[in-house]
């Protein structure tokens, strides 16, 4: 492994139709550049982040932005 998951914030709940926003810190722990990806769903939902990829130095922390819309639950 070559990241660890820093945190996860996001909200505890939301109403049907709001938007989510998802903040997935991760850093880099080997000793070489990588280029680490984020990828999360919820239920049938693929949630998008702000960057598909970023070149992480080793030791430093970046934030993955994402972001859905609450599906109704019937």
């Amino acid at each position: 492994m070559n990241a660890d998951i820093i945190a996860i914030s996001a909200p505890a709940s939301a109403a049907a139709g709001d938007t989510v926003i998802v903040d997935v810190s991760v850093k880099n722990i080997s000793n070489t550049d990588w280029n680490i990806a984020v990828t999360a769903g919820y239920e049938s939902t693929s949630v998008p982040f702000q960057f598909d990829y970023l070149l992480v130095s080793p030791g430093q922390t970046v934030v993955f932005r994402g972001w859905f819309t609450m599906p109704s639950r019937m």
